[in-house]
């Protein structure tokens, strides 16, 4: 995380912890902090999505703060399920299979792929 994002969410946690946030919210001043952070990145992807939406260039702001790498790991992992998800749908509707049939399916697939130590 870029030094400008630590502090930037170093400032957020006091400022919760100076207002009584954490006490009214029974969490750590800091959780809420990085809560808050990924919610305003997760609002600018949101804005860049919906300017392309509209056949406009956006501003590609999806990083209002530097994201850390678990963000970018978490970002890469919900696209990931998506397409998953969209492969399961078109198997359901090909072989008429229930969504529970396919996941088992996919499951069976992934055991059958692990190496054997």
């Amino acid at each position: 995380m870029s030094a400008v994002a630590l502090t930037f969410e170093k400032e957020l946690s006091a400022l919760l912890n100076k207002h009584g946030i954490d006490s009214r919210c029974n969490t750590p001043d800091y959780l809420l902090a990085e809560f808050l952070v990924r919610a305003l990145n997760s609002f600018a992807l949101t804005t860049d999505k919906r300017e392309e939406w509209f056949g406009r260039s956006p501003a590609k702001s999806s990083s209002i703060l530097e994201q850390p790498e678990d963000g970018k790991l978490l970002t890469q992992l919900q696209a990931e399920i998506r397409h998953i998800d969209s492969l399961l749908d078109r198997r359901d509707a090909l072989h008429g299979k229930s969504r529970v049939e396919s996941i088992e399916y996919l499951l069976e697939i992934a055991r059958k792929a692990q190496p054997r130590g």
